[in-house]
């Protein structure tokens, strides 16, 4: 997958907006970066193609006060629609979060490949982390604190540069398998 020219331009971004805003760990990146990045993430999941059923759906799950976030990494997304994973087209979609049994229903109908979090979600992470482990896909959030909280990724910004964030045993049970070059370059907890 191709997404070296523009993940520059956005890293090179991102670098002078840290290094202007001070960036903390809890800042999360521009939606546009927080999709190549995630996506290039998936490119290190051996198990992408059995979990994907022949696309990589991207649902971002979002709490009504984050609809505008929604909106922005859908649209950070529809970016790359050119770009294929691992062999694999990329869709996404946005839901709003109404409860645990509605969202599981739904996900059964879509067949989620990655359920990304807004940031008013972050207090549901764990329980989402449980239906992720069911449904076979991979959790993420914005910021370091998803993986902290419940979900198997989430990126920081570390010396003005974007950090991919795994948790290793999350990840796992989500049934994902990250290479090893991956992990080397991840902050893994």
């Amino acid at each position: 997958m191709r997404l070296n020219l523009r993940l520059v331009v956005v890293m090179a971004t991102l670098a002078a907006l840290g290094a202007a805003a001070g960036a903390a760990a809890e800042q999360s990146l521009p939606a546009d970066l927080t999709a190549a990045l995630t996506l290039k993430v998936l490119t290190f999941d051996r198990n992408l193609t059995e979990r994907a059923q022949g696309e990589v759906l991207v649902a971002v799950v979002y709490a009504e006060a984050d609809a505008g976030y929604a909106d922005d990494l859908k649209k950070g997304f529809e970016a790359f629609a050119d770009k294929k994973v691992n062999g694999l087209s990329v869709r996404c979609v946005t839901h709003k979060f109404v409860d645990l049994a509605e969202l599981s229903g739904w996900m059964e109908t879509q067949k989620v490949c990655v359920l990304f979090l807004s940031p008013g979600m972050l207090g549901q992470a764990a329980q989402l982390h449980g239906l992720a482990v069911e449904k076979k896909c991979l959790t993420a959030g914005g910021d370091a604190r998803f993986p902290e909280k419940g979900t198997a990724l989430g990126f920081e910004i570390a010396d003005g540069k974007p950090k991919i964030v795994v948790h290793l045993n999350r990840s796992k049970e989500e049934g994902v398998n990250f290479a090893a070059t991956l992990l080397q370059m991840a902050r893994v907890i």
